[in-house]
């Protein structure tokens, strides 16, 4: 992987924008995640951003939140595992009900 580096993944109406800063002195990561696109969600429900790598059916989660509506929305999170072993990212909503993660977007760190 490049650190920092970046992902961008879009489907027909929905876009979202990861940038990965420099490792600080403390070994967490910065991240800044731009969205676009999702709906806001409610009842207990959110989106979840996760760091991918191929051959693994482990996810790691990098943060969630959830949006006003279908502008944009930014927001930051840091992480403090190595991000140079991970090879993606992958959007995900978050049904409380349901108790599981349903992909909305992937995409591959460059």
């Amino acid at each position: 992987l490049r650190t920092p580096g970046h992902a961008v993944a879009t489907s027909p109406d929905r876009l979202a924008v990861v940038s990965i800063g420099e490792r600080d002195e403390d070994g967490n990561w910065p991240m800044l995640v731009t969205v676009e696109g999702l709906d806001h969600l409610s009842g207990g429900d959110y989106y979840t951003l996760f760091m991918t790598r191929k051959g693994s059916k482990r996810p790691v989660i990098c943060g969630t939140f959830n949006v006003s509506d279908k502008g944009v929305t930014t927001v930051r999170f840091s992480v403090a595992y190595d991000v140079d072993r991970f090879d993606g990212l992958m959007l995900a909503e978050y049904s409380r009900a349901e108790r599981e993660n349903k992909p909305l977007l992937r995409a591959e760190l460059t």
